[in-house]
């Protein structure tokens, strides 16, 4: 990218509101009541790479087994989070 707005231009892109919301809070410094912010904030769970994650959890909020966060290894809730989906 040549231009270093364009940098910015595309964090600002709509189809990841996950990288909007964190590019209008701590690059541009809007507030969290912020129209923009808060709509970003709204549509997380809703929109790009946060809606595929949250698609593969259970009914009771896990993605494996109830009984750890950790296991089994890659595929319990703590590997869900750290890892995007491809």
């Amino acid at each position: 990218m040549n231009n270093p707005g364009s940098a910015v231009a595309w964090l600002l892109e709509e189809n990841q509101p996950s990288v909007r919301y964190l590019a209008l809070k701590e690059l541009l410094g809007r507030p969290e009541g912020d129209p923009e912010v808060a709509a970003a904030r709204g549509a997380i769970p809703r929109l790009g790479w946060a809606k595929e994650i949250l698609q593969k959890q259970k009914p009771g909020g896990h993605w494996e087994g109830e009984r750890s966060l950790y296991h089994p290894k890659y595929t319990s809730t703590n590997w869900m989070l750290l890892c995007s989906p491809t």
